[in-house]
């Protein structure tokens, strides 16, 4: 074995492409801070940080193809894919799967059996289903799985263990759909090279034009839920503050194709505003 850490980190694509995943989680802790199991806090984001490291290991593998030729920079140049320029063997990539499939079983059973099973659950989707399976490479499918693994379980994991009470229904819906928005150009900036290597994504079966257009129809769908549940007080303040800063993101990224640079940034700087006010909350 020659891995390195700096080659471990590559290849797990470390840095802000894991902020969406453990994002979820610390709204739900955010949101829902009553009597926070802290322990059991700490195991779950070990298991959510083990299983985003293990998910980019396995869609590595999966996209070699279409990284191999893809000249779109995100946060990486995807052409400096670890598998592609052979820094990973494919045994080391191995030996690395086993050892963050093994850290995120064992963490997440020290959780709770409700938020083991939502864990595990999304690692599943993320790692099996969306790369080994290539849902990211089928139509609907691609755009379905994505906010269930950066959002919806995650989310409900951070909820449940810090207490929340209640179901956060119109929170979750609007997290859900703010997930799906942010996706979206990802799946269309990436149009070019999988249809090239007949990756048949939502925007190459319908077309970039009908993307737009769905993200549109999202966009107006989640502002309109947020106005209607705030103005009829259908939630407290701080589901409100937490609907209304994921509707100012919306408003901000709703162009035809926003630069993803500009997309990850005000999604991190919508992550940070929702923190700073529902610890402001807490302290109150």
């Amino acid at each position: 074995m020659t891995l390195n850490l700096k080659n471990v980190m590559r290849v797990t694509r470390f840095g802000v492409a894991w902020i969406p995943y453990i994002g979820g989680f610390v709204w739900g802790i955010c949101l829902g801070f009553n009597n926070p199991e802290w322990i059991k806090i700490i195991f779950a984001t070990i298991c959510i940080l083990s299983f985003t490291g293990l998910g980019h290991i396995v869609n590595f593998w999966a996209d070699q193809k279409v990284d191999a030729i893809n000249t779109q920079k995100k946060d990486i140049d995807l052409r400096l894919n670890p598998f592609v320029t052979a820094d990973v063997t494919v045994k080391e990539g191995i030996f690395l799967v086993i050892i963050f499939t093994a850290l995120t079983v064992v963490s997440a059973m020290l959780t709770t059996y409700t938020v083991a099973f939502y864990l595990l659950i999304t690692s599943f989707i993320g790692c099996v289903g969306y790369s080994i399976f290539y849902w990211k490479g089928k139509p609907v499918m691609d755009i379905i799985s994505i906010p269930v693994v950066t959002f919806m379980f995650p989310f409900l994991s951070g909820y449940m263990l810090s207490g929340g009470e209640g179901f956060p229904l119109y929170p979750l819906l609007c997290g859900i759909l703010v997930a799906i928005i942010t996706y979206i150009p990802t799946v269309t900036v990436d149009y070019e090279f999988d249809k090239k290597t007949d990756v048949n994504t939502s925007a190459v079966y319908f077309g970039k034009e009908m993307m737009f257009l769905l993200r549109k129809f999202l966009a107006v769908m989640q502002i309109w839920l947020t106005v209607t549940v705030v103005i009829l007080s259908l939630v407290g303040a701080k589901e409100s503050i937490f609907l209304l800063i994921l509707m100012c993101y919306t408003i901000y990224n709703h162009q035809d194709e926003p630069p993803i640079s500009k997309v990850a940034k005000s999604y991190a700087a919508c992550f940070i505003a929702i923190i700073i006010l529902c610890i402001g909350g807490i302290l109150i």
